[in-house]
């Protein structure tokens, strides 16, 4: 691909990016609003076609059209530029490790690209400039802003400390009370009235598994339990985050399997990195580690990465390549040591 090209699509992948990020700013009544009429028409020539069937044919064609123009334009640019307008914390703290990331890779392996360094270390002071106007900080100040007016409305739920502890439990982990009883689930707490804490989903699926395993047998601390027994009153209480949710759905066991499995790799492939780094320490092979570490750093806070094949196969990907570019380069070619094998 010619440069000019290059450029062209470069700027149509930023354009539509801009296009995808104004219409997730859209307030809601307004996208529903272009949505049903848009139906008005589609519904003309396919009858069978709603509002949820549209909406996620829309969702999944801008998408693919961002990514057939980030896949040709291959701009670091437009990488930062998704993760920036993904607006979640951890998508926001990436961005800066990934700089550190590569300004790292590029001190051990000594192959320095300055045009190359001198766009990501761009990239991520724009995106660090423009933290006040990122989606990650809108996000986060609505969220403060909704949970200091239930911090100040629950005053009111009770005369005493005691009387807006109690009420306050029993309004946001009302399940979880019916379940195990108001003093338990205030004890997993830590006897806290602040609601961030209190309300906090991803936390109260961790609480409520925490207690389920401690009512359960010796055993299940081994092995588990079954995913049915975190489903109470209609909800589902899974453990978001990956490891807490191998820990209790495949207990003790299967945690040090799946921990087992993943260090070996990243151990087989530091080990040969230590021994021969002139070799071993290569860019695609500190690009697969920054890959498998930020997919692991995800799994611990975040989830659906270990549990999910949707998202395990790029971290299988990413530590087959890093073992087959260290361990199996050491020995032989990747191609005759796959054939081989």
């Amino acid at each position: 691909m010619n440069r000019r090209a290059s450029r062209i699509l470069t700027v149509c992948a930023g354009a539509w990016l801009l296009v995808i990020w104004g219409q997730s700013c859209m307030p809601a009544t307004h996208s529903g609003a272009e949505s049903g009429a848009l139906l008005t028409v589609v519904q003309r020539l396919l009858p069978w076609m709603t509002d949820h069937i549209l909406r996620k044919c829309a969702h999944f064609g801008e998408y693919a059209l961002l990514g057939v123009l980030t896949a040709a334009a291959l701009r670091c640019v437009v990488g930062f530029a998704l993760l920036f307008v993904l607006g979640t914390r951890l998508a926001y703290a990436e961005i800066f490790g990934i700089a550190a990331g590569v300004c790292v890779s590029m001190a051990l392996t000594r192959q320095w690209n300055a045009r190359a360094l001198a766009v990501v270390l761009l990239c991520a002071a724009l995106c660090g400039g423009l933290y006040h106007q990122s989606p990650m900080y809108r996000n986060r100040q609505a969220y403060a802003e909704s949970v200091s007016e239930q911090q100040q409305s629950a005053g009111e739920l009770g005369a005493s400390e005691q009387e807006t502890r109690d009420a306050l439990y029993r309004k946001y982990q009302q399940v979880a009370v019916d379940r195990f009883g108001l003093e338990k689930v205030e004890h997993a707490f830590h006897n806290s009235t602040d609601v961030s804490v209190i309300g906090d989903i991803r936390l109260t699926k961790l609480v409520y598994c925490r207690l389920l395993m401690a009512e359960l047998p010796v055993t299940s601390r081994l092995f588990g339990f079954e995913l049915e027994a975190t489903r109470c009153q209609g909800a589902i209480f899974d453990a978001e985050n990956d490891f807490h949710g191998v820990y209790y759905l495949y207990g003790l066991t299967g945690l040090v399997l799946m921990a087992g499995f993943l260090l070996y790799f990243i151990g087989r492939a530091l080990w040969r990195m230590l021994r021969e780094p002139g070799k071993a320490c290569t860019l695609p092979v500190c690009a697969f580690g920054m890959a498998a570490v930020i997919l692991i750093v995800n799994a611990y806070f975040s989830a659906s990465v270990l549990r999910r094949p949707n998202a395990s196969f790029y971290l299988s990907a990413a530590l087959a390549a890093l073992y087959c570019l260290t361990v199996r380069a050491g020995a032989a070619p990747c191609e005759e040591g796959a054939s081989a094998s």
